[in-house]
């Protein structure tokens, strides 16, 4: 009940008002370049409807293939068969188009590796990590901490961003207290 009163009074209206926004502000040209992502898995629908999208993209970006735009529509096809083959067997569906680049073969699906999923990879809406990766060394490197050096700056970074990682400490202080060259001694 609550899910749906959150769906209905807040998010539906706020997609409707980003979209419009963005439909406004932008030409349809800047927006059909977003448009490769019909090629992602977890995007695709069960039924036909992404079809003139994914015809429009092969369209779009048709000088760059080597092949004719109808073979790259017939590799789309069985690009979608095989992610809903993954689906219907359970296996989980990669949502990062740089993931996706990685599970897909390149001599089964050139056209669809080296152009669209390249082009979507690249595209800083989809990858947000390098973005990330900025604003949390903007975070890290303040005003103070100005004279950090390199290797200590990554490391602080790296911890940052993968807050998600578990450390075991009882390693890094044994590796610490190992490292010497210390004023003081360490006992373990």
């Amino acid at each position: 009940m609550a899910e749906e009163y959150f769906r209905r009074s807040i998010f539906v209206p706020l997609y409707e008002w980003v979209t419009t926004d963005l439909e406004e502000r932008l030409p349809e040209e800047t927006l059909r370049c977003f448009d490769p992502h019909v090629f992602m898995p977890k995007v695709m629908g069960e039924d036909d409807e992404d079809f003139p999208k994914a015809e429009g993209v092969i369209n779009k970006y048709r000088s760059l293939f080597q092949v004719s735009p109808s073979d790259v529509l017939k590799e789309y096809q069985l690009w979608r068969l095989k992610w809903r083959r993954e689906k219907d067997q359970g296996l989980p569906i990669p949502e990062a188009a740089v993931d996706v680049l990685s599970k897909c073969d390149s001599d089964m699906f050139p056209s669809v590796r080296l152009l669209l999923l390249e082009i979507l990879a690249t595209f800083t809406c989809s990858n947000a990590t390098g973005e990330r990766s900025f604003s949390s060394l903007s975070l890290i490197k303040t005003f103070l901490r100005n004279r950090i050096g390199e290797e200590r700056l990554n490391g602080l970074a790296l911890m940052y961003i993968h807050k998600d990682i578990p450390v075991d400490v009882e390693h890094v202080i044994t590796r610490y207290a190992k490292k010497g060259n210390r004023r003081k001694e360490f006992v373990i």
